[in-house]
């Protein structure tokens, strides 16, 4: 992301006590920046940065113009994929045609993930977890287009390469890197339709 860009309108989801708009104020001093957060202590921290609506976004009306925001980030984990969507099909008319959506998803090939499937644990809630085509047709769905999807490494657990030998013996081809991280960092624009 470029926060260098002038005349930048910046929606944060989930903005927590504002410490994303301090970085951001930093590169770009007349940066336009706006967050929405239900914790109302952390909301009050928050407006020193930036115009901050306190509530739940899934249950508030967004006051802002159509195609408002350069970015709009969602930060708060996606648990629920429902309610995801929906919050995507709510903030999309808010975002500019050249702008972009960044948030993060729970990474499926995730080391203890894996190590639990292949052991016969339980599984857990495979709902909240995902490979980038999962994310891929998930966005292509709900009117956006992915950009960008990458993987930030980790960590490795001494015995990681003993499951991903397990993995390759299946005919799936892996790569280390993919099991060292939870979450997949997600960039997508918007589809415009014509």
């Amino acid at each position: 992301m470029d926060f260098s860009i002038s005349d930048i309108n910046i929606l944060n989801i989930g903005c927590g006590c504002g410490s994303d708009f301090l970085r951001i104020s930093q590169i770009n001093k007349s940066a336009k920046l706006y967050g929405i957060e239900k914790n109302e202590k952390a909301a009050r921290f928050a407006c020193r940065y930036a115009q901050i609506a306190v509530g739940n976004i899934h249950t508030m009306v967004l006051d802002y113009e159509k195609e408002q925001f350069d970015y709009i980030l969602i930060n708060y984990g996606i648990e629920n994929l429902e309610q995801f969507e929906q919050l995507l099909a709510k903030v999309l008319p808010y975002l500019k045609s050249t702008g972009t959506i960044h948030f993060t998803m729970k990474h499926m090939l995730y080391y203890p993930v894996v190590a639990n499937f292949i052991s016969c644990k339980e599984w857990g809630n495979t709902y909240s977890y995902f490979a980038e085509e999962n994310i891929k047709s998930f966005l292509e769905r709900n009117n956006f287009i992915l950009t960008k999807c990458s993987i930030k490494k980790e960590f490795f657990a001494a015995n990681i390469f003993e499951y991903i030998s397990m993995i390759k013996t299946s005919g799936i081809n892996v790569n280390a890197d993919n099991f060292s991280s939870e979450f997949c960092y997600v960039q997508a624009k918007k589809i415009i339709k014509i």
